[in-house]
């Protein structure tokens, strides 16, 4: 059970890394077609 959790949570905060760095890359591409 504690072994599936641990895989959980991991799961969620690559997730939470992977969202951040695509929200990075969407505003750095904004920018620059707006510049």
């Amino acid at each position: 059970m504690n072994n599936v959790t641990l895989i959980g949570i991991d799961l969620g905060v690559l997730v939470q890394i992977r969202s951040d760095n695509y929200r990075l890359f969407i505003q750095v591409s904004v920018r620059l077609n707006l510049g």
